[in-house]
């Protein structure tokens, strides 16, 4: 049986939940007022960005969702598209920045490249790259009312243009902290990639502050922000922090792409790591050890067309200064929310209530395909590592898929050690949850509850029973679950369920 808890108890365990509080939550900010201000410093984390080789990726169907293999399961995730190739500085369609440049006559050519990135923007036209090399550069990047630039760090200093390694050369974008390092408004077909973006204080529209490391406006579209490491950027620092957003990205742009970037020790009130509301493909990112000083959100806070795909998200967490929060990985939320999730690794991160790794709220509607949550983690009784609550005008519905839950480090209680489905508002309509060819094992035997929600189990093995055609509750005989490998043992009786990326790497 589905465990039951009284819809009452629900009520009071996600009450305040809802990321609905006010009007303006899926309303994108207007375009900001950015001061210009000393810029600060910051040693940052230690570089462990992944080469684009070891990300992973999926392919998708033209529209961002992932494309689909027969039978209707998702298909195989393939490598990372290459990196920005070097190319010629001619002083015309490639102009190229060193610092460590005499800066006399620059016109972006190898012998005279201009010293600021600002300088090689402003000289740039349509079809315009600008090449960096290696070095600091205290000077917040602004893209406004201008269309298909690419900036590319990752050069060697010293005028040698004809390689780009972002791991070896490092270029730092440095931003204020009343900047956003990179502020893109009413642009399109924008690429960044190959840098560090540290010190963002984020941009404004006099409510609240968002996107430190980067704020792309909703007048923006096919944006990519691919290959960067953006870290120790905050946004918190307003009279009302819990409501800022994306302390490392914040994106309200359609056609936006996300990719292979690490996101890290970021802090804002909610989505820390990265704030979307849009249509945008966040892929091959690792997010960690972002906070989230508000009550929703750790790692990512999620609305409009959303495709997440093959991240690893780890060590996020939220609600501590409150005292209560949800969603220590993420949230998807909001009515009209359509969410496609594929292939993510979510774990060790924390929050004070339900909802550890994933929280999918107020009337979003999410398909969760070959992933693994475990080890994700709460203080408060009843927490969980996946909350589904319907709290909008439309019900909140999930799919799992090859789903793997695993590990749940939070008080069990009764509601649910790896999914509760609950209302938060008597008057939502109910929750649709369904449950096929998963994994929830290792989470204090109390798998699943179901407060006024509509959940559905098949094909799947869990530890606790749970009726439902082709459901078993046997050992799945992981390898190695206590250093994070969840591959199976040959001889498992659950061959064929849960994920099939089932190890931190």
């Amino acid at each position: 049986m589905i465990g039951s808890v009284a819809l009452i108890a629900v009520i009071a365990l996600i009450a305040g939940c809802g990321s609905s509080d006010d009007d303006s939550s899926t309303s994108p900010p207007a375009s900001p007022v950015v001061a210009d201000t000393t810029a600060s410093s910051d040693d940052g984390p230690a570089d462990d960005t992944p080469a684009e080789s070891e990300a992973r990726s999926v392919p998708t169907d033209g529209t961002g969702s992932p494309a689909v293999a027969p039978g209707g399961e998702a298909a195989p995730l393939p490598p990372l598209p290459d990196p920005a190739p070097a190319l010629s500085c001619d002083g015309s369609t490639v102009l190229c920045v060193d610092s460590g440049a005499s800066g006399g006559g620059a016109d972006g050519t190898v012998s005279q490249p201009f010293t600021s990135v600002a300088d090689a923007l402003s000289a740039a036209r349509a079809g315009t790259t600008v090449q960096v090399a290696a070095g600091t550069y205290a000077e917040p990047v602004v893209f406004a009312g201008v269309d298909d630039l690419s900036l590319i760090g990752g050069f060697a200093t010293g005028g040698d243009f004809s390689a780009r390694d972002s791991q070896a050369n490092e270029t730092v974008l440095q931003g204020t902290s009343e900047t956003s390092v990179v502020s893109i408004t009413a642009s399109s077909n924008i690429h960044v990639e190959g840098f560090r973006l540290t010190g963002g204080g984020g941009s404004t529209d006099t409510y609240r502050w968002y996107g430190g490391g980067v704020h792309i406006d909703y007048e923006s579209t096919d944006v990519a922000i691919v290959g960067n490491r953006i870290d120790s950027n905050a946004v918190d620092h307003s009279d009302d922090p819990g409501e800022t957003e994306g302390g490392g990205i914040a994106s309200y742009g359609n056609g936006i792409s996300i990719i292979g970037n690490v996101v890290e020790n970021n802090r804002a009130g909610r989505g820390s790591g990265i704030s979307s509301i849009g249509k945008a493909t966040i892929q091959g990112n690792t997010v960690k050890g972002n906070v989230s000083v508000g009550d929703h959100g750790g790692g990512l806070y999620l609305a409009g067309e959303p495709s997440i795909l093959g991240n690893h998200i780890e060590g996020n967490r939220v609600g501590e200064t409150l005292g209560y929060g949800w969603g220590g990985g993420m949230i998807v939320y909001g009515d009209g929310t359509m969410a496609t999730l594929q292939g993510n690794v979510i774990t060790g991160n924390y929050a004070v209530a339900a909802g550890s790794g994933v929280f999918i709220d107020d009337g979003a509607d999410a398909t969760l395909t070959d992933e693994l949550y475990y080890a994700n983690e709460c203080t408060v009784d009843g927490g969980t590592e996946m909350l589904v609550d319907s709290g909008g005008e439309t019900p909140t519905v999930a799919d799992l898929v090859n789903v793997t839950i695993a590990q749940t480090d939070c008080p069990s209680s009764g509601n649910g050690g790896a999914l509760l489905a609950a209302i938060s508002e008597a008057a939502a309509p109910p929750c649709e949850v369904t449950v096929t060819k998963s994994i929830f094992w290792g989470n204090g035997g109390d798998d699943m509850v179901s407060g006024g929600c509509n959940l559905t189990v098949t094909n799947s093995d869990t530890e606790q029973a749970i009726d439902g055609e082709g459901n078993i509750s046997v050992d799945p005989m992981f390898v190695d679950p206590a250093s994070g490998d969840f591959s199976l043992d040959p001889a498992s009786p659950a061959a064929g369920l849960g994920a099939t990326e089932r190890s931190p790497s």
